[in-house]
């Protein structure tokens, strides 16, 4: 997630996790080793927070481990139930960029990309 970015001084330790627990993927959440395709679900959080106006998978009020626990166990509310506005396919476009097993998702960006591409209409 974009947190990872920031300089920090404090590294974590085996079976740590670090970040934005609304934002991390699970692969994350459960200290697995990440790549490529762990961008992917952060890019899907980012897009359904710009298009909805609301977190994919919003904090918690029990705390963290209940946020680490959606992430793991649900999927997001339907961007078109928060925005009917939107074309059906960014859900299913969402639906693949938030799987929860990072090999069944968007291998690349440039995959994502001509998914979003894909629902302009024509």
């Amino acid at each position: 997630d974009l947190g990872s970015l920031q300089d920090r001084t404090m590294v974590t330790g085996p079976g740590e996790a670090l970040g934005t627990p609304s934002y991390m993927s699970p692969e994350q959440v459960l200290a697995e080793d990440v790549d490529p395709r762990t961008d992917m679900w952060g890019a899907g959080v980012l897009f359904y927070e710009m298009i909805t106006g609301q977190r994919a998978f919003p904090r918690c009020e029990g705390g963290v481990q209940d946020t680490f626990t959606m992430v793991l166990e649900q999927e997001p509310m339907l961007a078109t139930d928060r925005n009917p506005a939107l074309p059906f396919g960014v859900n299913r476009l969402l639906a693949r960029a938030l799987q929860k097993e990072k090999e069944d998702r968007f291998a690349t960006i440039a995959e994502l990309r001509e998914a979003i591409v894909a629902l302009r209409p024509t």
